[in-house]
């Protein structure tokens, strides 16, 4: 995981825990760790981007859907001559 910390907000990002280790509060435990930090430094608003699969560990933690998005993905296959 990585806090980003900018001007008037923070965001958590670039979260992934191991297959192996999933489930067991891992994910948890850095997002309470950063919401921490970041109200310790004075942050007010935190934001993220969450995957389907970590969506109710955020939600745990307080945070709300506010724009949902959908990601499109176009696999391209390159011809090397």
């Amino acid at each position: 995981s990585t806090l980003f910390l900018g001007d008037k907000t923070a965001g958590i990002y670039n979260c992934a825990t191991v297959p192996d280790f999933r489930g067991k509060g891992i994910l948890s435990a850095l997002t309470k760790t950063m919401i921490n930090h970041a109200k310790s430094l004075d942050y007010k608003h935190l934001t993220l981007q969450a995957s389907p699969m970590s969506v109710s560990v955020f939600k745990k933690h307080g945070f709300k859907d506010v724009v949902p998005y959908k990601v499109y993905l176009k696999s391209v296959h390159a011809t090397v001559v």
